[in-house]
């Protein structure tokens, strides 16, 4: 019978779903960044949930599965990221990813409308 309490106690912490995670998301001059959000993404990279980021441009998930786990932050005048963490049972700590968002580098323009060549009057007899 101790043997079996010994094997519960040694496989408890495999059970639990209690990974952390911070993100701090900061654009390229180092400031952060308020109000970006934060999409963890499930399969076939489609968000499960998101999250806003607080005045500090920090976010924490807490209860994450033991595995990589991908997310996506995206802020408007940015383009968005996408990272990666692999929570490991046993590390006790909480991750901290600091994210940079890119500023793009050319704006994109959606492209005009080709018109036909208006005729001239004096040709429509032709």
């Amino acid at each position: 019978m101790p043997t079996l309490g010994l094997l519960l106690m040694i496989g408890a912490p495999l059970w639990a779903q209690g990974g952390h995670v911070r993100i701090r998301v900061k654009q390229p001059t180092g400031e952060v960044l308020a109000r970006a959000v934060v999409s963890l993404l499930g399969a076939h990279d489609k968000p499960i949930a998101s999250v806003e980021t607080n005045n500090q441009g920090e976010v924490v998930w807490t209860r994450l599965p033991w595995h990589t786990t991908n997310f996506e932050v995206s802020c408007t005048g940015f383009r968005s990221a996408r990272t990666t963490v692999n929570i490991i049972p046993y590390n006790y700590d909480e991750a901290l990813l600091e994210v940079m968002l890119p500023i793009p580098t050319e704006a994109y323009y959606p492209p005009l409308p080709i018109r036909p060549a208006k005729r001239k009057w004096w040709q429509i007899f032709r």
